[in-house]
């Protein structure tokens, strides 16, 4: 759906709308001087694969290091370091499944291995939820 507004305001008719605009990460008030990082162009952290910045000791995560702003990617980043700096297990977000969801009834949602690291390392599962019955979503039947 593409709306204009070239002559009076446009109505539009919907039970549910969503709008996505850009993301910006949230390090203007990070003091880079003193931590010693230079952002780059977008405002981001410069990490390596292990998240870890190019100035040793300091790790990014979540919306500051450019490596995905969605709840789930900041968590496994959180799991990244902690199995890097707490485990001393060799984490990387290149290992990580890339994967997306689509917020809609019912709910859709895919992952799929990178060509990188992670590619041909585990098993695919795929699971398929009837759309008939959408009770599962904890609301109503479909």
């Amino acid at each position: 759906m593409n709306v204009t507004c070239v002559e009076g305001a446009p109505d539009v008719v919907a039970t549910d709308v969503l709008m996505a605009v850009d993301r910006t990460p949230n390090t203007d008030d990070l003091d880079w001087k003193a931590a010693g990082i230079t952002p780059d162009a977008q405002g981001y952290i410069p990490v390596k694969d292990r998240l870890e910045a190019v100035t040793p000791g300091i790790w990014a995560l979540g919306d500051c290091n450019g490596r995905g702003a969605f709840t789930h990617t900041a968590f496994n980043d959180y799991e990244i370091v902690a199995a890097n700096l707490l485990d001393g297990v060799d984490r990387e977000v290149s290992d990580r499944i890339p994967a997306y969801a689509l917020y809609i009834g019912p709910a859709i949602g895919q992952g799929w291995p990178d060509r990188g690291a992670s590619a041909g390392r585990g098993v695919c599962h795929s699971s398929r939820i009837p759309t008939d019955d959408a009770s599962w979503q904890g609301g109503g039947t479909g």
